[in-house]
């Protein structure tokens, strides 16, 4: 067997493009299913879930800081003469008011440690009545038990098979993090493996714990219509829901 060849992480976003190739079953459902007129969504990535939103009918306005990610999204959408992506900071530039609905999807709350200001920001936009609509992984899981616990390196930590636009197979593995309690911060290893080509990235999130993210939302003016514990509606447990799947309305 040829060993793999280490080598620097592709660009154009692979990274974001291959963790978030297949999504996660029924988000898109999710997404579509609350989505109202008027959607504003913030980290749009790659445009998975824009190119599910933006059927001719609702308005839709995408804020993605990367360039190349952002070219892909707005490539998507381009047909759609009611929907934009904008290659933006959503903590500095200005964003659409009057909204309907905010989404933050796929963890991209835990991408900064400034939550309070990223949902400001969403509450901001979204008129009276609006939702806010976002998905993170239920950060409780990580630290019961020393969770996860795979050992590094093995395969039986692989995350997922994906095929990326050139039609290379890549193989993902997700090795063991390093968890800060104290700064509520998880660096979660990626490992991914093409024939004889190998990369390795390490993505950093800041996690909220589910009571506190309710918390934040209701001093913000945003009441939770529901926390579920996937994107079928499934009740929340704390302590076996992997996701925290939240719907909340300015008041």
């Amino acid at each position: 067997v040829t060993p793999a060849t280490m080598v620097a992480a592709p660009a154009g976003g692979l990274l974001y493009s291959l963790l978030h190739l297949g999504g996660f079953p029924g988000d898109l459902q999710f997404y579509s299913r609350h989505a109202k007129q008027f959607v504003l969504e913030l980290g749009a990535g790659d445009g998975r879930l824009a190119a599910a939103l933006c059927d001719g009918q609702r308005r839709y306005v995408g804020i993605e800081i990367d360039p190349t990610l952002s070219a892909k999204a707005a490539a998507r959408v381009a047909a759609d003469g009611n929907a934009e992506v904008r290659t933006a900071d959503f903590f500095v530039d200005e964003l659409p008011a009057g909204v309907d609905t905010a989404i933050l999807s796929s963890n991209v709350l835990f991408s900064t440690p400034r939550h309070a200001e990223l949902l400001g920001r969403c509450a901001d936009a979204l008129a009276p009545g609006g939702v806010l609509l976002l998905d993170v992984y239920n950060a409780l899981l990580y630290l019961q038990d020393g969770e996860p616990g795979d050992a590094a390196g093995g395969d039986d930590d692989m995350l997922v098979r994906v095929t990326d636009e050139l039609g290379r197979d890549w193989t993902c593995f997700e090795r063991d993090p390093t968890i800060d309690t104290e700064r509520q911060r998880i660096s979660q290893p990626y490992e991914f493996v093409s024939g004889g080509e190998t990369f390795q990235e390490t993505l950093v999130h800041n996690y909220l714990l589910p009571e506190e993210l309710s918390r934040a939302l209701d001093d913000l003016g945003l009441t939770v219509d529901s926390t579920a514990g996937d994107f079928d509606g499934s009740a929340f447990d704390a302590t076996e829901s992997e996701h925290v799947v939240v719907v909340a309305t300015k008041r």
